[in-house]
């Protein structure tokens, strides 16, 4: 089949980029709910180790601990929040890199339907503007930082 005679849609090819763009929407999904997942992860994490401390403060006031188990119990949950954090980060990190590849396979995608003389124009401007849309959303990602206000949950002492 030349190019003068092609079909206006020729739906194996058609069908083949949406295939695409359905993959890299899944992706998209499961590298968003992994970097959500361990971002819930240390908040949750922190205001469990808030409670422990305060559970561990208020067993020092009333006598059944000694201070130097309250210090122990203190750098226990210290080492346990550092270390939870260490390794939510790296998860995070290895999330976020998925999930902006994912968006870049997205765009190129839509880019690739775009530039296809087959499809009409008013579909060929949709996937362009998608694409802006999700060109957007990537840059937005990249360049803004989800954990701002991360500084508010760290652990209370003294």
């Amino acid at each position: 089949m030349n190019q003068d005679n092609k079909e206006p849609y020729d739906h194996r090819y058609f069908s083949w980029l949406i295939k695409r763009l359905k993959k890299g929407i899944i992706v998209a999904i499961i590298f968003g709910s992994i970097f959500m997942i361990s971002e819930a992860v240390i908040v949750i994490h922190l205001n469990w180790t808030n409670i422990a401390y305060q559970d561990a403060q208020k067993m020092a006031d009333e006598d059944r601990i000694t201070y130097s188990e309250l210090d122990d119990i203190e750098n226990q949950l210290e080492y346990v929040h550092y270390y939870v954090e260490y390794v939510c980060s790296i998860v995070s990190t290895l999330a976020h890199i998925g999930l902006n590849i994912a968006f870049i396979f997205i765009i190129i995608g839509f880019l690739s339907i775009t530039i296809d003389k087959s499809i009409d124009k008013k579909m060929q401007r949709i996937c362009l503007i998608l694409a802006g849309f999700a060109l957007f959303f990537l840059m937005f990602i990249i360049f803004m930082s989800v954990t701002g206000d991360i500084w508010l949950y760290y652990p209370y002492y003294r």
